[in-house]
């Protein structure tokens, strides 16, 4: 007996299924990123920032000294034209002059960004600790390497909750031309506690503001969701 096929021919779903593969595609992980991950024991995976909110072109505007945006057409009057183009390159000048400061003047959060990229060095730091079942000892192990790379110390507190106590060697400053590496440094005890004790487990992270001291900027608490939490402190 011959076999017999019923052959239909549909547009949309031809365009569905093209949809549908170029979406899982995009979220396929490369060869190389799941080998490393499965084989290595490391995190390869592309890491995607965050570099600003709000309108680029509102900050790049107002960054030039540009009052309006065009919304119609015109007269042409070379005079005003010409002002207005030695403002702006006059503008354009200052923001070329590398100052860290000009970066936020484009939208660009440099604080935002050192914290993801801290973040995820947390989150691989708990990735090659996964083995330690122990939370004390995770921690103990933790709080090694990261004095071991000499960003500061770290401390355990026990009032009002028990809490791990930050203290870094290069505080923060309030000159906008310094690069923000206590963001980095900090985040990453955040994104290894973070993935440690997620949001979903028995496990509560809480960060707060220490007492200022280098020795004491902020506090993580850690808290057994049975526990009860103490009210956050005033800033």
């Amino acid at each position: 007996k011959e076999d017999a096929a019923l052959v239909i021919e549909s547009e949309p779903f031809a365009k569905a299924q093209e949809n549908l593969i170029d979406t899982i595609w995009e979220d396929a992980v490369q060869f190389e990123v799941a080998e490393a991950r499965f084989s290595k024991g490391r995190i390869h995976d592309p890491l995607r920032l965050t570099i600003g909110e709000g309108s680029f072109l509102d900050s790049l505007v107002g960054a030039l000294g540009v009052d309006d945006l065009p919304e119609h057409d015109s007269p042409f009057d070379p005079e005003a034209f010409l002002a207005a183009g030695k403002e702006v390159n006059q503008a354009r000048q200052e923001l070329t002059k590398g100052r860290l400061s000009n970066l936020k003047i484009l939208g660009i959060d440099l604080t935002r960004m050192l914290r993801q990229v801290g973040n995820r060095v947390g989150h691989e730091l708990a990735f090659s600790l996964r083995s330690i079942e122990n939370h004390v000892e995770f921690l103990d192990e933790m709080m090694d390497w990261w004095e071991f790379a000499g960003l500061g110390r770290l401390e355990y507190g026990i009032d009002p909750v028990f809490h791990v106590q930050v203290g870094l060697d290069h505080p923060p400053s309030d000159d906008p031309d310094v690069l923000p590496m206590w963001e980095l440094d900090d985040g990453i005890i955040e994104g290894a506690l973070m993935t440690r004790f997620p949001k979903d487990g028995n496990v509560n992270v809480r960060r707060f503001d220490g007492t200022g001291n280098p020795d004491d900027l902020w506090r993580y608490h850690i808290i057994m969701n049975n526990e009860e939490q103490p009210a956050e402190p005033s800033a």
